[in-house]
């Protein structure tokens, strides 16, 4: 994963290439009924937190909360930005 500012949709599907995760495979951690649930939730610009958490658990991947900071950030890490901008 970069270190730039992406969208919370962005970082679950880099998330996923990253683990080799399949839309399908997702599909079938959550108990979701069909591939087309994860296909969308990820066109989906205002996800509840509930689902991300959700879905980053599936995959082996935490939501860190912490203190804005400036910089790059550490390898594997990076900032989720608001909205469409």
């Amino acid at each position: 994963m970069s270190n730039r500012s992406i969208k919370i949709a962005e970082a679950i599907k880099a998330a996923m290439r990253d683990k080799k995760v399949t839309q399908q495979e997702l599909a079938d951690r959550i108990g979701a009924t069909s591939q087309s649930v994860i296909a969308q939730r990820l066109r989906v610009n205002n996800l509840s937190v509930d689902i991300v958490l959700e879905m980053l658990e599936a995959i082996g991947y935490e939501l860190v909360v912490q203190e804005k900071k400036r910089g790059r950030r550490a390898e594997g890490q990076f900032s989720i930005k608001r909205g469409d901008s």
